[in-house]
């Protein structure tokens, strides 16, 4: 198995995350993408970053699946208003 999709499938064992959770963490088109990466044993390149960032723990799980779901209910133009505050924040923390 692809040695990044290892870890994430270890990682997700032991937080108790479901794929989905994953999916979003990763910023999957679906849990089906997700899923066929996994089938496929190949996680797309453009995703490396992002999931050594999760294993990397520098995302926190429990607060980013609440961000994703709570950005996920707004409308478009307040979506793009949250994410300009969130880079703002995410600014500050480095």
């Amino acid at each position: 198995m692809d040695k990044r999709l290892k870890a994430l499938e270890r990682f997700r064992k032991d937080k108790g995350l479901k794929h989905a959770d994953i999916a979003k963490l990763l910023g999957a088109n679906s849990l089906q993408s997700y899923n066929n990466w996994r089938y496929r044993d190949s996680l797309p390149k453009e995703y490396y970053d992002v999931a050594d960032k999760i294993l990397g723990g520098t995302v926190n799980p429990e607060l980013d699946l609440k961000i994703i779901e709570r950005v996920s209910a707004l409308s478009d133009g307040d979506k793009e208003l949250a994410l300009l505050y969130l880079e703002a924040l995410l600014k500050g923390r480095k």
